[in-house]
């Protein structure tokens, strides 16, 4: 099992960043890998994601489960036909403009190339962790100084 986790300052205020984060397809693109995201309720969605783990990559699909649901925090589970995971996020008003937000992020390959994608995805879980953070942040704090 992998594990990823980042704490982060967002240049925009809670209710902005809270509002982001619980809208799914919005959130999807700013994952980098995600070509689609199915909203069947509002706990529940089916993911499409392609993953790369060095040579290997691989297209597949998720059904995520979203509970623990706050205004300032939320818990996922997604299960894949080769890969499972698990997190949460909180958030945190640090200043009126500024919140801050902690990701917590758990991977376990299994299936076929289970292994193989195990040994790589340390390093996807970070990649992947760091560049959605840049995408989000980005994002927000354009919204917020527009």
């Amino acid at each position: 099992m992998q594990e990823a986790s980042e704490i982060f300052q967002i240049k925009s205020d809670l209710m902005t960043v809270s509002e982001m984060m619980h809208d799914v397809q919005r959130l999807g693109s700013c994952i980098p890998g995600v070509k689609e995201v199915t909203v069947l309720s509002p706990e529940d969605s089916q993911w499409k994601m392609t993953i790369v783990a060095g040579i290997i990559s691989q297209t597949l699909n998720f059904r995520v489960h979203f509970s623990n649901i706050a205004v300032d925090s939320i818990s996922f589970a997604g299960e894949g036909s080769n890969l499972n995971f698990a997190g949460s996020l909180q958030l945190q008003a640090v200043e009126a403009k500024v919140t801050e937000a902690a990701f917590n992020l758990k991977i376990d390959a299994h299936g076929p190339i289970g292994r193989l994608v195990d040994l790589y995805m340390g390093h996807i879980a970070e990649r992947l962790s760091k560049e959605s953070v840049e995408n989000i942040k980005s994002k927000l704090e354009s919204i917020a100084h527009s």
